[in-house]
């Protein structure tokens, strides 16, 4: 099951575009996108390193949509 989240606008807020966050991120961009738009899910590794990318926790980054 794929996890909507809210972490697209997270990125959008930060000011960072898809292809510098997924370089920072050392992923793909389609990877991030998939994400995004929670087609894919993120490793538990990477789910870690993207919520320290946004000095957040898990639970605020990839919080259910409802």
């Amino acid at each position: 099951m794929c996890t909507r989240t809210k972490f697209e606008s997270m990125r959008l807020e930060k000011g960072v575009s898809l292809a510098q966050m997924a370089a920072d991120l050392r992923v793909s961009e389609s990877h991030i996108r998939g994400i995004e738009r929670g087609r894919n899910n993120p490793t538990l590794r990477l789910a870690f390193s993207i919520a320290r990318y946004f000095n957040a926790t898990i639970e605020e980054v990839f919080e259910d949509a409802v």
